[in-house]
């Protein structure tokens, strides 16, 4: 199969890459992508991935220096609360959410969109981890989940959403919405353990509050409409030539563009980081404890 972030770029028109090494680094042949990616200007140099670190310089620096990023690799200050397996999970909750939103409407852009992302897509693999660290985390702490809920800032209001309900209901709401739209897309299987109200109530308020506002984004994103002349697709492998209507095409292409860097973030970026978080959080209990009813194992929607 061809590399995913060529086909990617067979999308949306662009060229991630005009040398071997960018494939290379993926795991890709360039050849076995050649077919899948467009023809562009001759006279171009840079590489997409070139132009996004250029452009990314400045928010990279800043992120790689911030709390979070140093305590999520151990690197942190003495008087810097630790970050332990209970944050790496409200972490992959924040993720999944997102995750799932972002590849709800993804896939329902068209047989050539969603073959193009089947290779990347992470909502299923995302829920599984949370599963694996939830079970890691009641089995060593012989704990409930319910000894795992935060208690609420006193002084934090309940936050609202546009349409006037709490950010909680309202995040649950459309995680939920977005998990059977993948389910009944086929990609998720039916008994997938899914995300629901217990699993958003493991998270603070700041928490819940900022997965909402990307959530809302990635809605906006996929009503915007960027003209009437529609977007010409490249066939993938699999896939018959077509063309999107503008009606369709149009509105996906912000959202898709956002995927492109958001999976090669975390595939590639998030490579620097899987060897430290794979020690620090290894997985010793493969299976759930005998006592089911006491922690409410599995949590499915």
């Amino acid at each position: 199969m061809g590399c995913p972030f060529a086909m990617f770029a067979s999308i949306t028109g662009i060229n991630p890459a005009h040398h071997s090494s960018y494939h290379a680094k993926h795991g890709h042949s360039s050849m076995a992508s050649t077919s899948a990616m467009m023809m562009i200007d001759e006279t171009e140099k840079d590489t997409l991935t070139e132009k996004m670190k250029e452009a990314t310089w400045a928010v990279h620096r800043q992120l790689e220096r911030s709390v979070g990023v140093a305590a999520l690799m151990g690197r942190g200050t003495d008087g810097m609360p630790a970050f332990d397996r209970k944050d790496y999970l409200k972490f992959l909750i924040m993720l999944t959410c997102i995750y799932a939103q972002m590849e709800s409407i993804i896939i329902n852009a068209g047989p050539t969109i969603k073959q193009a992302c089947l290779s990347v897509l992470r909502t299923e693999s995302l829920l599984h981890d949370i599963q694996a660290h939830l079970d890691e985390l009641l089995c060593t702490s012989n704990a409930d989940i319910m000894d795992l809920l935060e208690l609420q800032d006193e002084h934090q209001e309940p936050s609202t959403s546009e349409s006037g309900i709490d950010s909680k209901t309202f995040l649950a709401f459309a995680v939920q919405d977005a998990q059977v739209n993948l389910i009944q897309d086929g990609i998720l299987p039916d008994d997938t353990a899914r995300l629901n109200m217990d699993y958003i109530n493991l998270l603070s308020p700041r928490q819940v509050d900022a997965v909402v506002v990307y959530i809302r984004r990635l809605k906006t994103l996929s009503k915007t409409n960027y003209g009437d002349e529609g977007i010409s697709f490249t066939p993938t492998e699999g896939c018959s030539p077509m063309k999107q209507t503008s009606s369709t095409a149009s509105k996906i292409h912000p959202v898709l563009a956002h995927a492109y860097v958001r999976y090669m973030g975390d595939l590639s970026g998030g490579q620097h980081m899987l060897k430290r978080l794979s020690k620090q959080f290894a997985i010793q209990h493969t299976t759930p404890p005998l006592d089911d009813d006491r922690i409410n194992y599995p949590l499915k929607g």
